[in-house]
């Protein structure tokens, strides 16, 4: 028990919040060392902060705690870079999709900066009678 490191001293040395870690243990990707079974209250080692700073990292890339999970379970580096190039597709279809929001905003604030200057017209039609066929 001398190398064990409380959550909250774990938390700041490896910048996640204790909220975070918590949640973490819960899901399985980081589980303390040891959990006092009287008090709840949770340990860890230095030898866990790497693992704790590569999630820490993964997760300021957007990157699924489920992804992460891979990247930390990876028997090896192909399968790694498999889990980093995937993430990486989608990081650059979100860019895309974003890129097209500001050309969008680009032209409406060149053309006015009001999205609302458009006419609406009110049409009476006359009423329609609608034939439904029932199979039978």
């Amino acid at each position: 028990m001398e190398n064990l490191i409380p959550i909250g001293r774990f938390s700041r040395v490896c910048r996640l919040s204790i909220k975070v870690l918590r949640n973490y243990a819960d899901d399985g990707l980081l589980v303390p060392e040891w959990v006092d079974p009287w008090s709840g209250y949770r340990y860890y080692t230095y030898a866990q902060v790497t693992r704790a700073e590569v999630i820490r990292l993964l997760r300021s890339l957007e990157m699924p705690l489920d992804e992460i999970r891979k990247v930390l379970e990876a028997p090896d580096h192909d399968t790694v870079t498999e889990v980093l190039d995937r993430h990486r597709g989608r990081l650059e279809s979100h860019l895309d999709h974003y890129s097209r929001m500001l050309t969008f905003l680009h032209q409406l604030i060149e053309e006015g900066g009001s999205p609302m200057q458009y006419d609406v017209t009110i049409k009476e039609l006359p009423a329609r009678m609608w034939r439904c066929s029932v199979p039978g």
